[in-house]
């Protein structure tokens, strides 16, 4: 082989040495690599539901997807505990169907009522999950109860807006005068309230705590018993007590004057209309104070003569044996059961 030979041999192993580098450098970038996704099992119900992580951060706003994005919920503030097979125990009272009608929001979009499942047990769930419910993320084959359940949702919301607008005023036009309990009516717009000055319907003590609203909104609000139901427990949940919700006859207008033995009888035309009681007294259980009158006893004593024994204190006190049981805190005589002591 001459020096031209040895030339082109090195040349052609360069060449090709180049050209595998080459290909590695180029195909290195191409490669990526994939994690895979973290699987993680919950166990609700005694059951176990294995699922992605992924699923969960698609909608960052509810509880799950908090629980499972880094930082975004501080450790305790739910009652999820891992066991000693790193799954997630929950404790709360759900049951297994309708956390996976929940898990069906997350891939789907849509939660199913399960069949069996009151549409109340599944609102508190979303609740706790702060899942939307509304009629585009739960579908139930009972429509009167879907409506049912939104009905409660927004007389909720509206309840709030009339307690703060209307109710609220009032109770505050009560407290400056120290009242500690409101008895509220609720009128219509167009009502025409005229009372006579010298015969009016209500005693003055009745009167005086009686308070008015005038409302055609809150009272066509409060003509269902349900949306009494629910701002009832509005009211209990802002800490009211005593509260009661109906409908009751309330007078508007003089109707006649009758004349009887002398004495004026007004008569006047009533109305149905809604009422409102709630107290916010904070010691209606403490016993309060009674005058009592103290009278003279008539009763006479049969018992002999007191001993004065400041005078004499080696004074016998004899009471007559036939007396003995009549007398208070002394138990009938029993010479069976006796027991002296010296």
């Amino acid at each position: 082989m001459n020096d031209f030979d040895d030339r082109a041999s090195l040349t052609s192993s360069l060449s090709s040495k180049s050209t595998s580098d080459i290909g590695e450098t180029l195909s290195t970038p191409t490669r990526i690599q994939r994690s895979p996704m973290k699987k993680l099992t919950l166990i609700v119900d005694k059951t176990r539901f294995i699922c992605s992580t992924a699923i969960f951060q698609s909608q960052p706003e509810t509880l799950l997807g908090k629980m499972f994005s880094a930082g975004l919920l501080k450790p305790g503030a739910v009652s999820v505990q891992l066991n000693e097979h790193g799954e997630y125990v929950f404790t709360e009272n759900i049951s297994a169907p309708v956390f996976k009608a929940i898990l069906d929001y997350y891939t789907g979009g849509i939660i199913q009522c399960p069949p069996g499942i009151s549409l109340a047990e599944l609102r508190e769930t979303c609740d706790y999950f702060l899942i939307p419910f509304n009629s585009e993320t739960v579908q139930c084959e009972n429509l009167a109860d879907m409506m049912h359940e939104l009905s409660n949702l927004g007389a909720r919301d509206e309840f709030t807006k009339l307690l703060k607008t209307l109710i609220i005023p009032k109770l505050v036009e009560a407290s400056a005068v120290g009242d500690r309990e409101i008895r509220l009516v609720v009128l219509h717009d167009e009502d025409i309230i005229d009372w006579d000055k010298d015969f009016p319907p209500l005693s003055e003590e009745e009167r005086q705590s009686l308070y008015t609203v005038v409302s055609s909104k809150l009272s066509r609000f409060a003509k269902y018993i349900e949306n009494r139901e629910v701002a009832k427990q509005v009211l209990v949940d802002r800490g009211f007590k005593k509260i009661r919700l109906g409908i009751e006859g309330y007078p508007t207008t003089k109707e006649r004057v009758k004349q009887r033995r002398g004495k004026s009888h007004v008569s006047y035309n009533f109305v149905q209309r809604s009422f409102i009681t709630l107290s916010w007294e904070k010691e209606e259980h403490r016993s309060r104070h009674v005058d009592f009158q103290c009278v003279k006893s008539k009763s006479s004593s049969n018992l002999p003569e007191v001993v004065n024994l400041e005078n004499n204190q080696d004074a016998d006190f004899v009471i007559p044996r036939n007396l003995v049981d009549v007398v208070d805190g002394v138990a009938p005589r029993n010479d069976d059961h006796v027991v002296e002591i010296e």
